[in-house]
């Protein structure tokens, strides 16, 4: 995924009654029956619980390895997954199911690895909008087949982390290249074209 676009939980706290939340794209606060748990930056995360039971993020292994549960963001078929590795004494379950020693986890599914919480797989969308990286100069775009230039605007979709033009007014009308903004798809992977900053999917709580 692109450093703009973070998997993430919602942890939901069962002990209170459920409730519609109102979040703000950047402040994902304000109602008590939940929270936000982004993934730290960096290639991979753990998965624990505190002294007061409840799911914490941490970038570093805890110093007790069976009290985490290893997570890293992984790409698999034109697909973004959260791949969870389970060793040791947490179990968590998937879905209401038990969990395999390896699972890639989508947006929507539910982790529980308390009684208190559920966590809802969700990623924190910051659209990514600007020039190629350099392993995308040279391939075609999967909308309109032409190449993507050195010089050229692109959308990151943030489900998959592929590519589609997304040209504005900085080219004339006759030349733009707008593919991201003339589909509601991405090619790649058929979920929606995001481009407003906020959570791919905020769970109903």
């Amino acid at each position: 995924m692109t450093s703009s676009n973070q998997f993430g939980f919602f942890a939901e706290d069962l002990t209170i009654a459920r409730r519609t939340p109102k979040l703000r794209a950047t402040e994902p606060r304000g109602e008590q029956n939940y929270s936000w748990l982004c993934m730290p930056t960096g290639d991979v995360a753990y998965l624990a619980v505190d002294n007061a039971g409840l799911p914490t993020l941490q970038p570093d292994k805890p110093d007790a390895a069976g009290d985490s549960i290893g997570l890293a963001a992984v790409q698999f078929e034109n697909q973004s997954f959260l791949a969870m590795l389970t060793s040791g004494e947490l179990a968590p379950r998937v879905n209401g199911q038990p969990a395999p020693p390896l699972t890639l986890l989508r947006v929507r599914d539910q982790v529980q690895v308390t009684e208190r919480n559920v966590l809802h797989v969700s990623i924190l969308n910051r659209p990514f909008i600007g020039r190629p990286r350099d392993e995308e100069i040279g391939t075609e775009c999967p909308f309109c087949r032409i190449p993507f230039t050195a010089d050229t605007t692109i959308y990151i979709c943030p489900f998959c982390d592929k590519a589609m033009h997304c040209e504005g007014t900085d080219k004339p009308e006759e030349d733009r290249l707008e593919c991201a903004r003339l589909t509601t798809e991405c090619r790649h992977c058929n979920q929606p074209v995001n481009m407003k900053e906020g959570y791919v999917y905020v769970p109903n709580i």
